[in-house]
């Protein structure tokens, strides 16, 4: 088997550069342009390669993380289930507030002024004859159960009032169930 060899092609190249020299000037430009421009072309074809051959192995590189990512979310996901910390399965619940009458009464008397509208101390203690201060002392608690809001504005320096969806529901409950227990 014989070995090629360039030498054929490196004397052509010679040979081609000594007999320019009896071209017309257009002819040398011609060649020039289409050697620069097959230069150019061999840029642009190793950039692109250079290019693709990167975009490939950061691809590679970030679906090797994301696998790797997965099998351990996988593995520490496996092992919290098997073990259980003290306290984990306990069910919390919120605060328990107890109502008395004034405090019904009052939350009955705010869902009476209809969705939307505002009550205040001095209206309810005109309408209970009650003091304002002691009226205002239930709005507040009513109001930190999450059964009134805070509306701004005010009325004679008391803070005004309104019934939420929660207090609402609540009212609802608390009537059905003084029906179900009449029944």
């Amino acid at each position: 088997m014989e070995i090629p060899s360039f030498l054929p092609v490196w004397q052509l190249i010679t040979d081609l550069a000594s007999s320019m020299l009896s071209w017309p000037p257009a002819g040398i430009a011609l060649f020039w342009f289409v050697c620069l421009l097959s230069l150019w072309l061999l840029y642009r074809l190793v950039k692109t390669t250079i290019r693709v051959a990167t975009a490939l192995y950061y691809t590679a590189i970030h679906r090797l993380r994301s696998w790797l990512a997965g099998i351990k979310t996988w593995i520490v996901c496996r092992f919290r289930r098997r073990s259980t910390r003290p306290g984990a399965m306990e069910v919390r619940e919120g605060p328990f507030l107890e109502f008395d009458e004034t405090d019904l009464a009052v939350l009955r008397l705010a869902a009476s002024q209809g969705p939307g509208q505002t009550v205040s101390a001095p209206d309810v203690a005109e309408r209970l004859s009650m003091r304002t201060a002691k009226v205002q002392r239930h709005l507040d608690q009513l109001g930190h159960g999450k059964i009134l809001e805070r509306v701004i504005g005010s009325t004679d320096g008391f803070t005004n009032y309104r019934l939420t969806a929660y207090g609402a529901a609540f009212l609802a409950n608390l009537t059905r169930q003084s029906e179900i227990s009449v029944s």
